[in-house]
């Protein structure tokens, strides 16, 4: 290529330049590129040698202005580079084609970790497939502790609190609050009470399957209606579990506990069900249906019940257990979260409402938020007095949030109607209403940014379950201490 001065006259190149002036040549000409406007003078450029020392001359025009355009540099670059691509060809003998335009190359992308973006969860409804921890890993954490409590593998702080109102924001149900606070009395809830006790269940009648299968039981004095009996075309054997159609996001199972030597006709049924969700409810009755080490598996029969995961939540009496379940033959396995619920008595209720709170609406979650073909069960003992109790505090907070006031008799009535003795005792019922009082409480709190949150006894709303708090408590105290002994169960004949 000719070189060019600033007036635009030729000369020819020094015949004493050697390959590393070409080269340089050649480097310069792949600056033409970058030109900018305010140079004056053109970048001079060289045509390599090619191999056979043999120099290859082409001229090429160009304006003298300065303002030459970009394009049209990088047009004889890409020319000046394809026919030294040729010379060499020729001189290696081979064919005379066209340079191939460079591609560029992509940059590797660094491969990430497979749990660099996983958050950790805790069993949500599902628990993830991850690798299992090895025993020597666990070490001694799945070792059992005195008493009935279970062995954990995991610990957490307190599961998170019930959600409060920031400065600014007001709980939508709080209207709905205060006027179904103005009706609540502790003398009108106790006739309330009285009336439901005026049910009655025909067992011979309404209850021959569960009075068919009274080994299977775990009392004869806690009935099962056939019409609420849960049955499904895979299930041959009898199972102490009602389907319970309650004002909810769709029905619950209430169900008692398995005796011994029928855990397999149980989880056969929990598999057939589809059961991904349990709450258990208990006080020191043993629970040995499952077991309690996380990676410790039993085979009941031709059911594998693998413990996957365990953890306990400090500060409440609540253990979480991730049950795996698979029938023999089967690798279609499920995973049912189990949530125990401890120190809960019978015909009594939890000493901490907000703990007993804090899992209904967990259950309203989990009722909301699955797959349409799983199902969630409700468990105590008998299937009665505690779990009735859970299911209509549930039904109550859920309705409050609907902005709906919850009517206690009719929420224990229909329950009754389809699992008989549900809340059993009167100081249950009453509970109903003092755990109310709690979550209204809770919800009518404020916080500020990341502080404790706070309630202002000058609330009306505060104030108000504050006094209802108090009168019911105290009248319930006076009222167990007056029928001390007395049955409150509901009449059969």
């Amino acid at each position: 290529m000719g070189l060019f001065t600033r007036k635009g006259t030729t000369r020819k190149p020094s015949p004493s330049k050697n390959k590393k002036t070409a080269k340089k040549g050649a480097s310069e000409n792949n600056t033409i590129g970058g030109l900018s406007h305010e140079e004056t003078t053109p970048k001079v450029s060289k045509k390599p040698r090619n191999p056979r020392g043999k120099e290859t001359e082409e001229q090429q025009s160009t304006a003298a202005s300065v303002k030459e355009t970009k394009g049209k540099a990088k047009k004889g670059e890409k020319k000046a580079k394809g026919t030294t691509a040729d010379a060499m060809l020729k001189a290696l003998g081979g064919p005379k084609h066209a340079a191939a335009p460079e591609v560029p190359q992509t940059p590797p992308v660094k491969k990430q970790s497979p749990d660099a973006d996983e958050t950790p969860t805790l069993p949500a409804l599902l628990p993830s497939r991850e690798p299992l921890p090895s025993k020597e890993k666990l070490g001694k954490e799945g070792e059992s502790k005195k008493g009935n409590i279970p062995p954990t593998s995991i610990k957490t702080a307190a599961t998170q609190p019930l959600s409060v109102q920031s400065i600014t924001d007001k709980w939508p149900g709080a209207g709905t609050a205060k006027v179904w606070m103005e009706k609540a009395d502790f003398y009108v809830a106790k006739t309330e009470y009285e009336g439901l006790q005026r049910m009655i269940v025909d067992v011979d009648r309404e209850c021959a399957t569960w009075k068919a299968n009274g080994k299977f039981n775990q009392s004869e004095d806690y009935p099962v209606l056939d019409s609420t009996l849960v049955k499904c075309p895979e299930m041959k054997e009898y199972v102490n579990i009602s389907n319970m159609n309650v004002p909810l996001h769709r029905s619950v199972l209430v169900g008692q506990i398995p005796l011994a030597g029928t855990e397999e006709t149980f989880w056969k049924g929990i598999f057939d069900l589809r059961v991904t969700n349990i709450h258990l409810l208990v006080g020191d009755e043993p629970v040995g249906f499952f077991p309690k080490r996380a990676l410790d598996f039993v085979h009941y029969g031709t059911m594998f019940v693998n413990n996957r995961r365990v953890e306990q939540i400090s500060g409440d009496d609540v253990y979480k257990f991730a049950i795996e379940v698979l029938p023999a033959g089967l690798s279609n396995s499920i995973i049912c979260n189990v949530t125990m619920i401890k120190n809960w008595h019978l015909d009594s209720v939890h000493p901490k409402y907000s703990c007993v709170v804090k899992e209904t609406i967990e259950l309203s979650n989990v009722l909301t938020t699955s797959p349409s073909d799983e199902a969630a069960l409700i468990m105590s003992p008998h299937g009665a007095g505690r779990a009735g109790f859970f299911v209509s505090l549930a039904v109550a907070v859920y309705q409050m949030d609907k902005k709906i006031e919850p009517n206690m008799a009719e929420i224990v009535k229909n329950i009754r109607a389809q699992r008989p003795k549900s809340v059993e005792s009167f100081r249950q019922y009453a509970s109903l209403y003092i755990s109310m009082f709690y979550y209204i409480k809770r919800k009518s709190s404020k916080q500020d940014g990341d502080k404790k949150a706070v309630s202002d006894p000058n609330d009306p709303l505060i104030r108000k379950a504050v006094q209802l708090t108090n009168a019911f408590t105290q009248g319930l105290m006076a009222e167990v201490a007056a029928n001390k002994g007395v049955s409150t169960m509901t009449m059969l004949t």
